[in-house]
């Protein structure tokens, strides 16, 4: 699978499975997206909106395999562990 499969699967029928690091790598996106907005001088600011949104939107729409960093087996997921990481950073 690609990346653009990934983008994609809120459009898809089908339940499709993505490594762990491709959602460290949508983590990432958001991250960049956050630190090429404008300085943020007020609270009402839309910029900060737009940020709130993303970060949710990473949040939710992770499968319920890929919400915990440990497994099943009680086993750190790396990858999971470090884009969580990068969402809470």
């Amino acid at each position: 699978m690609y990346m653009e499969d990934f983008d994609d699967q809120l459009f898809s029928s089908d339940e499709q499975h993505f490594s762990s690091f491709a959602y460290r790598i949508a983590a990432i996106r958001v991250l960049g997206r956050m630190m090429r907005m404008p300085n943020m001088m007020f609270p009402d600011d839309e910029n900060i909106a737009r940020i709130e949104t993303l970060l949710t939107n990473w949040k939710i729409h992770l499968p319920e395999s890929k919400r915990d960093d440990l497994n099943k087996s009680c086993q750190l997921d790396e990858m999971m562990f470090q884009a969580h990481f990068i969402n809470h950073a």
